[in-house]
C-alpha cells in the first residue's frame, strides 16, 4: 500500500513543463486548422474547375468555417456535383455522398475530405486523358487560363492576354525586356494603350 501511495504523489511532468505542454498543444491544434482549411479551399477550387465555373472558393470556405454544421451539406452536395460535373466530361466518377455524409457525422471528417480529394484528382485525371485523346471536344475548364480575359494579337501575332490597360502595358513591358518585339513596336503599343485612358 506504500508503494502505491508514493506513485501517487511523485509527479510524472515536472509543473515548469506544464504550460509550454499546453502551448506547444495549442501551436499544433493551430497548424492543423491551417492546413485543413488551406486543403479545403484546395478541394472546392478543384471540383469549382471540374464543373466549369469560375475558381472562386471565399465564400463556400467562409460558410464551412462559420456556419454549424455546414460541412455536413458541403460535403454531401459537393461529392453530388463532383460526380454530375465528371459526367458532363463523360467520365463516371461515383457518388459517395452519403458515404462522406456518415463519415463526417461521426467526426471522420478528415476521412471523407481525403476520398472527396481523391475522386477530385482521379476526375482531373480521367478528363485530361479525354481531352488529351481526342474523345470529346472539351473546354480546358482545368487550365486556370480558361478564365483570363480573350487574347488579342500584336504586330508579330503573338497572343497576349489582356485586363485592362495597366496589365496590356506590363504585357507590353515583358514583351519588350524579352526581346519579343522592338523598341518602335513597344512605343507604338504603348501610345495606343495611354490613348485608352
Amino acid at each position: 500500500m506504500e508503494v502505491f501511495d508514493k506513485i501517487q504523489d511523485t509527479q510524472i511532468i515536472p509543473n515548469q513543463l506544464s504550460p509550454a505542454i499546453g502551448i506547444a498543444m495549442l501551436c499544433i491544434f493551430g497548424v492543423f486548422a491551417i492546413i485543413m482549411i488551406l486543403w479545403q479551399r484546395t478541394i472546392i477550387k478543384k471540383i469549382k474547375l471540374i464543373s466549369g465555373e469560375e475558381p472562386k472558393c471565399a465564400g463556400e470556405l467562409l460558410l464551412c468555417l462559420f456556419i454549424p454544421f455546414y460541412i455536413y451539406y458541403w460535403v454531401f452536395t459537393r461529392a453530388r456535383k463532383l460526380s454530375a460535373a465528371a459526367a458532363n466530361h463523360n467520365v463516371h466518377i461515383k457518388d459517395h455522398g452519403a458515404l462522406y455524409l456518415v463519415l463526417t457525422i461521426f467526426a471522420l471528417q478528415l476521412i471523407a475530405l481525403i476520398l472527396l480529394h481523391i475522386n477530385c484528382n482521379k476526375a482531373e485525371k480521367m478528363i485530361a486523358e479525354a481531352q488529351q485523346a481526342g474523345q470529346r471536344n472539351v473546354p480546358n475548364r482545368l487550365n486556370p487560363e480558361f478564365y483570363a480575359p480573350a487574347p488579342i494579337s500584336n504586330n508579330n501575332n503573338r497572343q497576349q492576354r489582356v485586363e485592362s490597360p495597366m496589365t496590356d502595358l506590363i504585357g507590353l513591358a515583358k514583351l519588350k525586356v524579352e526581346g519579343k518585339i522592338t523598341l518602335e513596336e513597344y512605343d507604338n503599343r504603348r501610345e495606343e494603350v495611354l490613348a485608352k485612358l
